[in-house]
């Protein structure tokens, strides 16, 4: 499976941060969440199982002049082994986040821990 999320936050004229893009693909999903101290959060969250083996998963964060955001995600990921054989694509897993902050912006990047687990022998 191949999944792509992106977030693009940009200051207004008021030099407010305002979400220009929200977009994800399951199972990157994206949610905003309320603004804490004029900063939004943006929540990765899981909208099917994944990531399984020989998933492409790319996540994009800009950030223009002085806009600011915070990115989490809710929960820790497991990553999946399929079944040799029987799953389409079965290799290796990527998880790719790619940030691109602007002179003069903030921004927050907090994810919770990942485990691999591995195919059971026989």
């Amino acid at each position: 499976m191949r999944a792509v999320a992106r977030v693009v936050a940009v200051a207004d004229r008021r030099g407010r941060t305002v979400l220009r893009e929200l977009r994800g693909e399951s199972p990157l999903l994206l949610r905003q969440a309320a603004t804490e101290e004029g900063v939004p959060t943006v929540y990765v969250v899981g909208g099917a199982a994944g990531p399984l083996a020989g998933d492409d998963l790319r996540l994009s964060v800009e950030v223009g002049p002085e806009a600011a955001v915070r990115v989490r995600t809710v929960a820790a990921s497991v990553a999946l082994p399929g079944r040799p054989g029987r799953s389409p694509g079965c290799g290796s897993t990527r998880w790719c986040t790619t940030a691109a902050p602007c002179t003069g912006c903030r921004s927050s990047w907090s994810r919770r821990p990942a485990a691999t687990m591995s195919p059971s022998p026989g």
